[in-house]
């Protein structure tokens, strides 16, 4: 039987990696189109609109394919990579909003064609980048305490082996001792 956690990081690995294959292929999607704000500099990272989304749609579905089919299967540097791209994402979002910029492209061109407006949208995906890092914080608090209570329960047993018993007796090594007591 897996723990509970075990589960609450195959859900939200599997969340993650749909999600970003979703804002990926958006991104990769809108580089195609032929929209004005494509050809112009990025305010923030001063890099062109649509080697920006083809550079991070890339980025984002090959971190979901790393998340769902790497055979790397420790949930730290899984969650780490999902840490890492979300914290970038909140700084970015950061410096926009100190800089007064009221633009976000983060669906690129797609967004125009959603039935939600631009201001919806921009919550969305807010609350997305927010729950890949509170949700990749849990996962790795989690791993923490995991290892924390198998290094404990490690140290337990290898005390147990070493210290008297009720009766004297030193269990340790190949053979038992005796205490005269």
């Amino acid at each position: 039987m897996k723990p509970r956690n075990a589960y609450f990081s195959t859900f939200f690995f599997r969340t993650v990696s749909v999600l970003l294959v979703f804002t990926g292929a958006a991104k990769l999607y809108s580089a195609t189109g032929t929209a004005k704000i494509l050809s112009l500099a990025d305010p923030i990272l001063h890099v062109n609109n649509r080697m920006l989304m083809v550079g991070l749609g890339v980025v984002e579905i090959g971190l979901a394919l790393y998340i769902l089919l790497g055979r790397d299967s420790r949930v730290v540097t899984k969650a780490a990579a999902i840490l890492w791209i979300s914290a970038n994402f909140i700084a970015y979002r950061a410096a926009v909003a100190l800089a007064g910029i009221h633009v976000c492209p983060c669906l690129g061109t797609l967004g125009a064609h959603l039935p939600l407006s631009r201001d919806m949208i921009d919550r969305l995906l807010s609350g997305l980048v927010l729950y890949w890092f509170l949700g990749s914080v849990a996962v790795l608090r989690l791993a923490a305490f995991r290892i924390e209570a198998d290094a404990k329960l490690k140290a337990g047993e290898a005390a147990e082996t070493s210290s008297p018993d009720i009766n004297g007796n030193l269990k340790g090594g190949i053979q038992d001792f005796r205490f005269n007591v």
